[in-house]
């Protein structure tokens, strides 16, 4: 796993089970990536945002939302540089924590990145 990712999945690992605390006075606060229903998400993506599946290209090819941007979650960070950063992208997988890994990848790059979570949640 790259660095990035690395490092996001361990962030990520420790959001999830150590108890928060405030940031040191001066420091700026962890940005969260948004969570977004299906019905957000549905807009974002009629607005123009692009709408990514970081699922594996075989779950793509299994299944996906017509439109969406296959980009594997392996795949991600080498495909940073070909991501537009002037409109939101909208992230999902199969469940919602490769999505949840992804966008804080994301974030952390610069980008507007929403979470939809699990790939059903789009009919929601």
């Amino acid at each position: 796993m790259r660095p990035l990712l690395l490092a996001a999945a361990l962030g990520l690992a420790a959001c999830q089970s150590a108890p928060t605390s405030p940031a040191a006075p001066g420091a700026p606060a962890a940005r969260v990536p948004p969570k977004v229903s299906g019905a957000e998400a549905r807009k974002l993506v009629a607005d123009g945002a692009l709408l990514v599946d970081v699922r594996t290209a075989q779950e793509y090819a299994e299944v996906h939302i017509e439109g969406a941007r296959n980009i594997p979650l392996d795949q991600l960070e080498a495909a940073l540089p070909s991501l537009p950063k002037d409109k939101p992208l909208v992230v999902h997988c199969a469940v919602g924590s490769r999505s949840a890994v992804a966008v804080r990848v994301l974030a952390a790059a610069g980008f507007d990145a929403r979470n939809l979570g699990s790939i059903d949640a789009w009919k929601q």
